[in-house]
């Protein structure tokens, strides 16, 4: 289900979601109905693009953290961006 949404979100900032994982031992018990879980996206596009993903995400329903952002120049000739965010969300 949130694979869905962070594919659906960075197509609509115009940014190409190359790869995701739920990161091994993730998931947390914070209380009997609620869980937290860490997911990890690789996406690439323009920097402008990644600005509105995360704006996208900060306007959401708040279940969803950024917890950290690296990326890497585009390779000379290219004009995409490659990026690494890790999010945690919760689950009820």
């Amino acid at each position: 289900l949130m694979y869905d949404f962070f594919q659906k979100k960075a197509t609509e900032s115009g940014l190409v979601q190359k790869n995701e994982k739920l990161n091994s031992g993730s998931v947390r018990k914070e209380s009997l109905a609620k869980k937290e879980y860490l997911f990890s996206l690789e996406l690439s596009g323009s920097y402008p693009a990644f600005k509105n993903f995360l704006a996208i995400l900060e306007k959401s329903a708040k279940i969803v953290e950024v917890e950290n952002i690296s990326f890497a120049s585009p390779a000379k000739g290219e004009s995409a961006f490659s990026f690494n965010v890790s999010v945690k969300f919760y689950s009820y």
